[in-house]
């Protein structure tokens, strides 16, 4: 036994005989013809033992009919059925922009086992969009509160502070990529850039997706240096987005700057699509393309990026050289674009049956 326990035992004997032996007090009981004597010390001890024998007689009769167990279960499951009540109040109030209500919900969850950490999560995210600063940095908890508020702020079309929010998250694939989805989300070519450059450590970044969402932005870009720059965002090009690049390059109202940014891209992937493009627009703008096209033919990656970009050129001259080109060539090439061509000659040729069965062998 501890020395404290015995310590305090002694304590309380004592103070319990000072008391008695000062004024040991006076109790009576009275009801009807019946009447009950006695000091307060005595009456104290009576109803210690008697609350004692009641948790006592409790517990054997518990025991005895295997009440225990079930009663501690129906207290468990009564706990979680209130907690489950206040989730689902919380949750509610929330989604109808009732922070304060939401929040006495909150408060009350967070002590809970189960559901301690979401409604930690929910209170963070509700003092993000009361305006609070989320937190930056620490604990996971604390990052993922950041997570829910930079949701909360793509939700409601603020993409620059959720891009903000997005750069205090720890850097790995599924966060950066988040980053680039909000970059592209907020249209600004200056806002991708950053986030470009920080995917760059990820090989899977940027996705085909992510990066055929950028064909499209220049796609649609009001002016031809805007069209420019989102091209020149590209890292690579993505599985037969060939046919959509030539498209875009094609959209250029000044031919020189639209050779210039084609010529680029194809420096920096000299493939046989890429030539295949170059090829195309040099058909349709031969005076700003042909001296340039001189020297980019040094930088071709193999022989069947030159025959691409021969044939290409001379589509109009000689429909038939071309054709055959390409039929050569789409064994080995894949490139939507090139498919699209073959079929486009064949058809003015006559034999766009034929071109057809091919490409459907070819598949």
């Amino acid at each position: 036994m501890k020395w404290w326990f015995v310590a305090l035992i002694v304590i309380i004997a004592v103070a319990v005989g000072t008391g008695v032996s000062r004024d040991p007090g006076y109790l009576l009981i009275a009801y009807g013809e019946y009447q009950l004597e006695t000091s307060v010390w005595v009456a104290l001890v009576f109803l210690l033992v008697a609350i004692f024998g009641v948790r006592l007689g409790q517990s054997f009769f518990m025991a005895l009919f295997g009440l225990g167990a079930r009663w501690g279960q129906w207290r468990q499951n009564r706990a979680k059925a209130k907690s489950q009540r206040f989730v689902q109040r919380a949750w509610s109030l929330d989604q109808i922009g009732e922070v304060d209500r939401a929040t006495t919900y909150l408060e009350t969850l967070v002590s809970d086992k189960d559901w301690g950490s979401w409604a930690s999560l929910m209170l963070a995210k509700l003092e993000g969009q009361a305006g609070l600063q989320a937190p930056s940095e620490g604990t996971a908890l604390e990052e993922a509160a950041t997570w829910l508020a930079m949701n909360h702020e793509v939700s409601e079309g603020q993409f620059e502070k959720a891009y903000a929010l997005s750069q205090s998250l720890p850097k790995n694939p599924i966060t950066t990529a988040k980053a680039l989805d909000i970059a592209l989300a907020s249209n600004d070519v200056s806002v991708v850039q950053k986030a470009l450059r920080a995917s760059t450590q990820f090989e899977a970044l940027p996705t085909d997706e992510q990066l055929m969402l950028i064909i499209a932005r220049a796609g649609s870009a009001g002016s031809d240096e805007l069209r420019r720059d989102w091209l020149l965002l590209l890292t690579r090009l993505p599985r037969d987005q060939d046919g959509r690049l030539f498209s875009v390059l094609s959209a250029f109202s000044d031919p020189g700057l639209g050779e210039e940014t084609a010529r680029a891209l194809a420096k920096r992937w000299p493939t046989a699509p890429l030539f295949l493009v170059y090829g195309l627009l040099a058909a349709q703008h031969p005076e700003q393309f042909d001296r340039p096209l001189k020297k980019l033919r040094s930088k071709a990656s193999n022989e069947d990026a030159l025959r691409l970009l021969d044939a290409a050129r001379m589509e109009a001259l000689d429909p038939e050289a071309s054709l055959q080109a390409y039929v050569d060539l789409a064994s080995r090439v894949e490139s939507r674009l090139l498919r699209h061509r073959m079929l486009v000659l064949a058809s003015q040729s006559g034999q766009g049956q034929v071109v057809a069965r091919m490409l459907e062998a070819l598949v």
